[in-house]
């Protein structure tokens, strides 16, 4: 009997911001690259407006780069997002950068060392974030050397 193997996924971060399609587009590039399929997530608070007018924007530029797009709703998001990848085959994930220092963009980069994160800047530059460092702003360098 064989088993199928499931592609890994790249997952795209976004919050209810219009510009969050800068990682939706930079989350195609890299499932291109490494040849996974792409989920866009956004974990939204159910007590706080959010913007749907921002959301169905993302949902058009989700569908536009092929990918498949979650909204969740939890009053623990980081939770929430860890779940997700916990719960699909992940292997990248691309987020926008870390407002500060107490984002918990850091505390999910530290909970999947196995896992390669991106983070786009506000011009849509990707740097990745595996190492804890942003030093190679090349992914598909960093992608090359992770099929090493």
């Amino acid at each position: 009997m064989s088993k199928e193997i499931k592609a890994r996924i790249t997952v795209a971060c976004v919050t209810d911001q219009f510009s969050c399609d800068r990682i939706i587009n930079a989350g195609k590039k890299i499932s291109d690259i490494s040849g996974s399929e792409l989920h866009v997530l956004s974990v939204m608070n159910p007590r706080m407006q959010n913007s749907s007018q921002a959301l169905e924007y993302l949902f058009s530029v989700s569908k536009r780069n092929g990918a498949v797009m979650n909204v969740l709703y939890s009053d623990r998001p980081l939770k929430r997002i860890v779940d997700y990848i916990r719960e699909n085959r992940v292997g990248h994930v691309v987020t926008g950068l870390p407002g500060d220092n107490v984002s918990l963009l850091y505390d999910l980069y530290m909970r999947f060392p196995e896992i390669v994160f991106f983070s786009v800047g506000k011009n849509g530059e990707i740097s990745p974030v595996s190492s804890g460092t942003l030093s190679d702003p090349d992914p598909a360098k960093s992608l090359e050397e992770e099929r090493s």
